[in-house]
């Protein structure tokens, strides 16, 4: 079973696939901590990707925010998005869950920045 498995793989050179889109979407979220200051950092091997925003309120409020959009992600460490997509993603997947996380973060700071003058 497990050669069969492997066999497949190979054939269909998924790794490669994923090597490819893994690299393509750590490229698309380096460029949108460029672009927003609550990126602490995106790390990842492959489709194992993490994203660690400045607050575990940040990293709330987009992980609920992008299930919302249809995007499952998962949080972990109070701070960190996690990205686990399935091995045959596509590139215009990819853009996708970035332009919703654009506007997620986008959203998310004007909110922290309007709780923050108001107090």
């Amino acid at each position: 079973m497990a050669f069969q498995l492997i066999a497949v793989l190979e054939k269909e050179k998924i790794l490669k696939h994923v090597r490819k889109v893994g690299d393509y979407f750590m490229e698309q979220l380096q460029k949108l901590q460029k672009k927003h200051s609550g990126i602490i950092a995106v790390r990842g091997h492959g489709l194992m990707i993490g994203m660690e925003l400045d607050s575990a309120d940040a990293a709330k409020q987009v992980f609920q925010q992008m299930l919302k959009l249809g995007t499952i992600v998962n949080r972990t460490d109070e701070t960190v998005i996690r990205f686990l997509p399935p091995f045959i993603i596509k590139k215009q997947h990819i853009d996708t869950a970035v332009q919703q996380l654009d506007q997620v973060l986008a959203q998310s700071a004007k909110t922290a920045a309007t709780a923050g003058r108001s107090k």
